[in-house]
């Protein structure tokens, strides 16, 4: 009868150190998952870091600003309005370097290779996310959509977005994601 008593909780620590193996050793598993999928996110940057690529180095350089209209300045103004009555533009301030050996276009409206580069404005609420497209308005308003970057020279602007009003007084999260033509994520900015 010892031994049945014995052999019994032989058998119940056995049990109960195998399943203590078994959690253990899912709980691994999920933690390599986690740390894989972590991994496949592209890297995120904070205002005034350098994001690098093969032919770029982008940096956003202050704090994003809302407008109901762009203006140039000068003796000769011209004003940009959004294109819908139920948007305001958001302009990302930018600092772009071409650090390639030729002149290269940035962010162009138009894409026509994978490899080329274009950017877009996504907003994550309680709603869910949006992703916003860049908006190409004029040079003279500072802005970088479209223009060509000579080999080794740095352009400071403003990439411009539409968006709806509401976005500027809400709790959500902006960033600007820099992507190739093929919808890869190569860097993320956070913008708030």
């Amino acid at each position: 009868m010892k031994r049945f008593f014995l052999l019994m909780a032989i058998l119940v620590v056995g049990v109960f150190l195998l399943s203590a193996c078994g959690a253990e050793s899912s709980g691994d598993a999920a933690t390599q998952a986690q740390e894989e999928a972590d991994e496949a996110l592209p890297p995120t940057y904070a205002i005034g870091e350098i994001l690098q690529l093969t032919n770029w180095e982008f940096t956003v350089t202050d704090s994003v600003a809302f407008m109901q209209r762009a203006e140039t300045g000068g003796t000769i103004s011209m004003v940009f309005e959004p294109t819908r009555d139920d948007r305001i533009f958001v302009a990302v301030p930018v600092e772009i370097t071409n650090i390639s050996g030729e002149n290269r276009q940035m962010l162009p409206t138009r894409l026509q290779t994978p490899t080329q580069l274009t950017a877009r404005l996504r907003y994550t609420g309680v709603d869910g996310s949006t992703n916003y497209l860049p908006i190409a308005l004029n040079a003279s308003v500072g802005d970088v959509i479209d223009r060509v970057i000579g080999a080794g020279n740095t352009v400071t602007g403003r990439i411009f977005f539409q968006i709806p009003p509401e976005i500027e007084n809400s709790t959500g999260n902006l960033e600007l994601q820099i992507r190739t033509n093929a919808g890869d994520v190569m860097g993320v900015f956070q913008l708030d």
